[in-house]
């Protein structure tokens, strides 16, 4: 079985044009054994008479239009699992044409050049481009799917870090090197604070809102965020 499985993979990746050294460096056997392999193949098929063969017909294959990804992935790992290829194909290769389509030979002057650039290799190319599996162009596909698409969420999904913090005895919450003030009568207390792209917002024990700051800059020279407010004195 091994060495069958061998002479197949030689046979495919000459029939890919792939050269004799390169098939023995990628597979690991000798040149002398691979060249014995295609006479021995090309012998066979030569010599045996057409009225012994009995002609197959050839089935449409879903890995078609993937052939030569699969090719390219056997002769970069001569050992990949079908399990390994199958992920690339459901996961990787749409990237794989994303780069070769969009990317590749491509320069962009800022964001902006390549969000332009982008809108228009979607619209001009990309949508219109009838896919190897579903046989049909994306923007097809989007026409008839629009009318059950659902509306999105009105509010942005919230990925802010949350997370409980004691306030200090400077009544303070302590992060990452710098102190954000907080009223006095919750030093001590477990409080609740919630951290976005660019703010730290902070919650009583009870779950009030009590202040909001601006996250402190990378390389600020002050530690303390906030003011502290003065008690009132005595009379």
């Amino acid at each position: 079985m091994k060495d069958e499985t061998t002479e197949n993979s030689v046979i495919i990746l000459h029939g890919m044009g792939w050269s004799v050294h390169r098939i023995s460096r990628e597979l690991n056997i000798s040149r002398k054994r691979i060249r014995r392999l295609l006479v021995s193949n090309s012998v066979l098929r030569d010599t045996t008479p057409e009225n012994e063969i009995t002609p197959k017909k050839k089935r449409p294959s879903k890995l078609d239009p993937y052939k030569e990804f699969i090719g390219e992935l056997l002769g970069k790992y001569s050992n990949i699992t079908g399990q390994r290829v199958y992920e690339h194909l459901k996961v990787e290769r749409p990237f794989w044409y994303f780069e070769q389509s969009f990317l590749n030979g491509r320069e962009f002057k800022d964001r902006d050049d390549l969000k332009d650039q982008l809108r228009q290799w979607l619209r001009r190319v990309n949508d219109v481009h009838k896919h190897g599996t579903t046989k049909k162009r994306p923007i097809d596909m989007y026409i008839e799917e629009h009318p059950f698409l659902q509306v999105l969420p009105a509010n942005h999904f919230d990925t802010s870090l949350v997370t409980h913090k004691v306030v200090n005895q400077e009544s303070c919450i302590y992060r990452e090197g710098y102190q954000y003030v907080v009223p006095e009568k919750y030093m001590y207390e477990l409080c609740p604070i919630r951290i976005t792209e660019d703010h730290v917002v902070i919650y009583s024990p009870t779950g009030e809102q009590i202040v909001t700051y601006p996250l402190a800059e990378k390389g600020r020279k002050e530690r303390y965020v906030g003011v502290h407010q003065k008690r009132p004195q005595e009379a």
